[in-house]
């Protein structure tokens, strides 16, 4: 019996590992406001799993900054954790929806929370690399006090700052 169920679990893990496919990338932004003359940026690698091909998870895990004019700046700690659907798929070109949950914590011990959705594309340049670009937010964000790389206070459906293209490698 022992040896039936290790065999089982065994097979099991064989297929699903067959299945799997890792994704490994992320963003780098930096944003200088002319007006207020402020400079923010934000680095935040990308790891993603597929259980199928219509199915993954992964979060986006790093850190985003404000540099402010007059001197002083704050950097946060950010953590993006989403589900993936993808809801059509060509040869070239997947078009999905996340739920993602964001969290951000700051150095002057500011914090931030968003829920919500985010629609994207995905470009498949060859089997390994893939572009994957993100566009809006739809949900709802508490970040009273500005943090980037959180959508801002309030809820709704927003297209600025909420557009990110990154390079990704999947194994």
């Amino acid at each position: 019996m022992k040896k039936l169920f290790l065999t089982v679990v065994l097979a099991i893990a064989g297929f699903v590992s067959a299945q799997a496919q890792f994704l490994v990338g992320g963003n780098v932004g930096v944003w200088y406001d002319h007006e207020d003359e402020n400079t923010s940026w934000s680095i935040l690698p990308e790891f993603t799993y597929y259980f199928n091909d219509q199915w993954s998870a992964g979060t986006e895990i790093g850190l985003s900054g404000y540099a402010f004019k007059h001197g002083g700046n704050t950097t946060s700690f950010v953590f993006n954790p989403y589900a993936r659907y993808t809801f059509f798929s060509a040869d070239l070109v997947e078009v999905f929806c996340e739920g993602a949950i964001g969290f951000a914590t700051a150095t002057d011990h500011d914090a931030a929370f968003s829920i919500g959705l985010r629609p994207g594309i995905k470009v498949n340049l060859s089997d390994n690399w893939s572009l994957i670009s993100k566009v809006g937010f739809l949900g709802f964000s508490s970040n009273k006090d500005g943090i980037p790389a959180v959508a801002q206070n309030g809820f709704g459906f927003g297209l600025n700052n909420n557009i990110a293209l990154g390079l990704y490698y999947s194994f």
